[in-house]
């Protein structure tokens, strides 16, 4: 039979209560300490606190609270760490400044974080240099190295590093603007650029290039011998109101150009050619300011024009060629100053006339039913009639011989109704050559003609030539 009363005869030992029988303490019953017929044991505070201590003074007192016989599941310890176990292997402990996960019988550690639909990931430690936070597959979104790299991930693949010299990205960097206090090394596969704080300034490896435009059109490098700036396509234009083009001391011009004016070209630092309203200027003394023409063959001066005077070295002159002809010679002065026109418009015409009894008349019979030939360059000619080609000064001869008792004259027409000389010579009976020639130099215009005219007794063989030649 269970105590159910302490009265005057005190309490007996041990003290037995049965399942459901309660000690209880305080006037209104408020601590209860029990067991149920379920086997579990409660310890019932119904107001206030609830407070497990050790009384007094008690130093080195611990407070060990454990599931199971012989395993710690909470050790409080006197003024130091509150420790929760796991199987009764210690995981976590409160420090001075805060809490520590430990494992004691293995050199990785996790702290797993989980909600109502699960766990969510972990808080991963390897060895005592190694520090993770994973997702529920293990899979990293961050990872430190004690004296080492931190590192990000994205899909368990990472994409940027802290490194001894600064952090390295995999990938693409985008950003909404950057500010950078001090180097930038962008490399390339084969070769390399950056900003050099100390220089302020962007620096690029021979062969490394700066590219514009979506083809890539404008490029600017230097190849370790020189510059270049290279446009592939359209246009490269330079748009300013004033450009000069100086030495690389910024001591001597080379090329200026001022808008709406003149541009100016130096040599020595001395200005030598300008363009004017009206053509080109060349600058110097009375000695030296000339344009001087240069053989691209072998690379020397084989003339120049001059302040009142043209200049030819002992080369093989200077010519004027036409492209359109295959670059034929149309002007050309010799290295001894003689000029030759090979396009000069030139016609002679040969007439030949043979009979017995011969032309016996008193009027003027143009040449043109007899037998002729004719050499002509750039004057047209039908019927012994020699058109000239452009206005210009013409030099015109005419000449006749007569063989055996021929007599006859001859003269010249322009246009068919101006007569120029005229000439009469008869032959003698020993078949001696007769010759009479006229000749003058006059001015005429393009499409005029020239021809030959003979009248009276023609008798036996007569020559007759037509010669016009343009002189300027």
């Amino acid at each position: 039979m269970a105590l159910t009363k302490i009265d005057d005869r005190g309490v007996t030992y041990p003290l037995d209560l049965l399942d459901n029988e309660k000690i209880r303490f305080g006037t209104g019953n408020d601590l209860e300490l029990y067991h149920t017929s379920g086997s579990e044991s409660y310890i019932d505070n119904s107001n206030g606190h609830l407070f497990i201590q050790n009384g007094g003074s008690n130093d080195d007192s611990n407070i060990y609270i454990r599931a199971r016989d012989g395993e710690n599941s909470i050790v409080c310890h006197d003024d130091g760490a509150v420790e929760l176990y796991y199987d009764n292997s210690k995981k976590l402990s409160t420090t001075n400044s805060g809490i520590k996960v430990e494992r004691t019988d293995s050199t990785q550690s996790y702290i797993t974080m989980a909600t109502s639909a699960g766990d969510a990931g972990f808080i991963f430690a390897n060895s005592n240099t190694d520090i993770e936070l994973m997702d529920r597959d293990g899979h990293p979104f961050f990872k430190g190295v004690k004296d080492g790299a931190a590192s990000l991930y994205y899909d368990n693949v990472k994409k940027f590093e802290t490194t001894s010299t600064g952090t390295n990205v995999t990938g693409v960097h985008v950003d909404d603007g950057a500010t950078h206090d001090g180097d930038v090394s962008l490399n390339g596969a084969s070769y390399n650029s950056w900003w050099d704080k100390s220089d302020s300034a962007f620096k690029f490896d021979d062969n490394a290039k700066i590219k514009v435009g979506t083809g890539e059109d404008l490029q600017i490098y230097h190849n370790a011998t020189n510059s270049f700036i290279q446009s592939n396509t359209g246009y490269l234009k330079i748009q300013t109101d004033s450009l000069k083009l100086h030495d690389r001391s910024d001591d001597h011009p080379m090329i200026e150009a001022v808008n709406n004016g003149a541009v100016n070209l130096y040599h020595d630092n001395v200005k030598k050619f300008s363009t004017t309203q009206y053509g080109i200027e060349v600058h110097g003394t009375t000695d030296n300011a000339r344009i001087a023409f240069g053989d691209a063959y072998s690379n020397s001066r084989i003339g120049y024009i001059g302040l009142n005077r043209f200049g030819i070295d002992a080369h093989d002159g200077i010519e004027v060629r036409d492209p359109s002809d295959s670059y034929g010679t149309r002007f050309k002065i010799d290295e001894n100053g003689y000029i030759t026109k090979p396009k000069q418009p030139y016609a002679k015409i040969h007439f030949n006339h043979y009979s017995s009894g011969g032309m016996d008349s008193s009027t003027l019979t143009k040449q043109e039913s007899v037998a002729y030939s004719i050499i002509s360059n750039g004057m047209s000619h039908s019927n012994g009639r020699i058109t000239v080609p452009v206005d210009g000064k013409y030099l015109i001869y005419g000449h006749n011989n007569v063989l055996e008792t021929g007599s006859g004259h001859m003269s010249v027409r322009v246009n068919g109704s101006n007569q120029y000389g005229m000439m009469a010579q008869n032959a003698d009976s020993d078949e001696h050559w007769k010759s009479m020639s006229i000749m003058t130099i006059m001015s005429l215009s393009a499409n005029d003609y020239v021809e030959s005219w003979l009248y009276g007794k023609q008798d036996g063989q007569n020559w007759n030539s037509l010669i016009v030649t343009l002189l300027a």
